[in-house]
């Protein structure tokens, strides 16, 4: 089945692992932010540097005591690795599963330093404190990008799983306890990278678009968007300038710019934009890195669409802010949201890019609550689709069903900008991921130098099987990843002419 539901996000496109929502209790001293190597789509990774201190947890949830975190889960995400050692007891971990708390590791996916190949142990109570599962076949070449996806459910009983793919490419395929110690709990609270446990190795290298769902998503690319403007609300106090521009740096910068509250009932919410056009949307997550004066307060997430304002608890009972230290900014809870509140549907870029994100304090609890920085990062299937508008693009394509079975490529013979409306009147310059099917139109205009879309020109393909309600589709990508994104019949062409280009009218439906 699709995604349905999408439990963590983390691209570090904000250049700090809390605006990924990876608060500093889930990375060592030797995990830090990179832009040497990182996912097609993105600028930044996680660099993990191959010593005990090189590992990072990414959580299913923050609110690990109010909401429980799911019993099945799937993690994607692409690596880099340089090198790996074998530590005292085990090769090195590439992927743990912990359950809630992410204090007991229960599964973990090892790089065998002999082979290359990936092995699956589970974790038991005696020594050796682990037992082998499984052994892959596939070599995780170092120094080569690779996309890998876990998938587990974690159980106590035969109804367990654990599947790998290497670059897609199913390489474990485990059924049977996933959960070999009676005393931990049955759910999948995070994921960790190079994390030595019970004496495991380490590996080096980029970790990026690391995506958390409920089912497999193959390749996954993880986008960041940033305040670029004021909302409706600017109740906070801002350290100086305006509310939106005091939490828009990256990386975050604590308190040098801020905006700051001891007011119940108050809000701040902020615009954003700036989100390419993307196919497959699976979520975005919410990432709020705040402070407070003395451990306490309550907040809200304000999400605004279309006026609309939707404001629901971090956690239950809106608890929000809670910090070992004070002076420490942090992400004290984030949220996943995989569907668009008003429309109860998948995410489009347009209607992400329409939303104002914010907060709004229930209790401050006589604290003062800073907020120095809301990021916002969006997980895709797909990247970016160009403008159907733009010239020649070497990954758009239409295709003509002449013969009502075999699609034939006709995209060479594209001439100038593609037009393309949906509705009645609106006009649409660009692709944007809009659900459903939708009634819509495309012109396009054609070289016929040679008669090819004549009917009178004796042989050519108008000729041979007519123009009229022939099907048509079109196509458009990015990084030679192409999506369908309309379907239709030719309404109207040329009849006779022999003109140097014709132009076809095709009634169909959006399906990106």
């Amino acid at each position: 089945m699709p995604v349905t539901t999408v439990y963590g996000i983390a691209g570090f496109e904000g250049q700090s692992f809390e605006q990924s929502g990876v608060t500093s209790g889930n990375y060592g001293s030797g995990a830090s932010i990179s832009s040497a190597k990182h996912g097609s789509a993105s600028n930044y990774s996680a660099l993990l540097d191959g010593t005990d201190n090189g590992w990072l947890y990414v959580e299913t949830t923050r609110s690990d005591w109010y909401f429980p975190a799911p019993t099945e889960a799937v993690c994607s995400f692409w690596c880099y690795l340089t090198s790996y050692s074998a530590g005292s007891l085990d090769p090195p971990n590439v992927i743990v599963a912990s359950n809630t708390g992410h204090g007991e590791c229960f599964l973990a996916v090892c790089i065998d330093a002999a082979t290359g190949h990936l092995k699956l142990w589970a974790y038991t109570t005696s020594a050796p404190y682990r037992t082998v599962l499984a052994t892959g076949t596939h070599v995780l070449t170092l120094n080569t990008e690779h996309t890998i996806e876990m998938r587990v459910k974690a159980d106590k009983t035969s109804a367990g799983i654990c599947q790998v793919k290497i670059d897609g490419v199913l390489d474990i395929d485990y059924t049977g306890a996933t959960i070999l110690s009676g005393s931990f709990i049955e759910d999948v609270g995070a994921f960790s990278f190079s994390y030595a446990w019970f004496g495991c190795g380490h590996v080096a290298g980029y970790f990026d678009d690391i995506v958390i769902a409920d089912d497999w998503m193959g390749t996954a690319h993880v986008y960041g968007i940033k305040p670029s403007g004021p909302g409706q609300y600017s109740q906070f106090t801002p350290s100086a300038g305006y509310n939106w521009e005091c939490v828009d740096d990256t990386p975050q910068d604590g308190v040098t710019t801020d905006v700051r509250t001891t007011t119940d009932g108050v809000k701040d919410s902020y615009a954003y934009g700036g989100l390419p056009s993307l196919a497959g949307i699976l979520g975005l997550q919410y990432n709020p890195v705040l402070d407070t004066s003395d451990r306490g307060g309550r907040f809200k997430r304000l999400l605004i669409l279309g006026g609309t304002e939707y404001a629901e608890d971090f956690g239950a009972g809106g608890w929000g802010v809670w910090f070992a230290e004070p002076g420490t900014y942090e992400v004290p809870w984030f949220e996943t949201i995989s569907k668009n509140p008003a429309t109860n549907a998948a995410w489009t870029a347009a209607q992400i890019n329409a939303a104002q994100f914010g907060l709004q304090v229930t209790d401050a609890e006589s604290n003062t609550i800073s907020l120095t920085s809301l990021y916002v990062e969006v997980a895709a299937t797909g990247t970016v689709i160009p403008a159907l508008s733009q010239n020649a693009s070497p990954t758009r394509g239409f295709e003509i069903q002449w013969d009502g079975t075999n699609w034939v490529d006709e995209t060479a013979r594209i001439v100038g900008p593609v037009s393309y409306s949906y509705g009645v009147t609106g006009a649409r310059g660009a692709i944007a991921d809009l659900g459903q099917p939708i009634p819509s139109t495309l012109s396009v205009r054609l070289d016929n130098h040679d008669g090819r879309y004549s009917k009178t020109v004796s042989g050519s393909m108008a000729a041979t099987y007519g123009l009229s309600l022939l099907r048509c589709r079109f196509s458009a990508g990015y990084s030679g990843t192409n999506t369908q994104i309309f379907i239709g019949r030719i309404q109207k062409a040329p009849q006779s002419n022999r003109d140097a280009t014709v132009t076809l009218t095709v009634n169909g439906y959006d399906t990106d």
